[in-house]
């Protein structure tokens, strides 16, 4: 049985994080939840803030979500829909908020070992970086993406 209480939880920090092990622990324990889809989630919440509704409008029937992120997106622009987090506060805000993190030397090499390599291929590409450039660029993500939800 799926159990709605009255608020949200949303995994706010990155992929290759253990947002599997923690959609597979919320929805063993009854919490309708959704984790990465395809990126599905995280265009939803894109539209959604760009039109101006519900940032959930479409997906509100979960509870809890996760890996919000899209990196394969066609148009070649990643969405990190996390990075809404304030939105989504804003919106809903008796949510509760993981930031999910790990030591990001671990981060950085799972995410280059991710899908056989198929995500720092394709994140070469869609930046137009060398690998050395786009691990930079995870880093620095990474350290504002913690600064910024600490200070907030």
């Amino acid at each position: 049985m799926m159990m709605n209480p009255p608020y949200k939880v949303f995994q706010i920090g990155f992929n290759k994080c253990a947002t599997r092990s923690l959609f597979q622990l919320f929805n063993k324990s009854g919490y309708d939840s959704v984790h990465y889809q395809k990126g599905r989630p995280a265009k939803v919440i894109l539209q959604n803030f760009l039109r101006s509704r519900d940032i959930l409008c479409g997906i509100n029937k979960h509870t809890f979500y996760s890996d919000l992120e899209c990196v394969y997106s066609s148009r070649g622009v990643p969405i990190y829909a996390y990075l809404l987090y304030k939105e989504i506060y804003h919106q809903y805000s008796n949510s509760k908020f993981i930031l999910n993190v790990r030591p990001i030397d671990d981060w950085i090499r799972s995410r280059l070992q991710h899908s056989n390599r198929k995500y720092i291929r394709f994140c070469k590409k869609r930046l137009n970086l060398n690998k050395g450039e786009v691990v930079d660029e995870w880093k620095n993500h990474f350290h504002k993406h913690m600064e910024d939800v600490k200070s907030f």
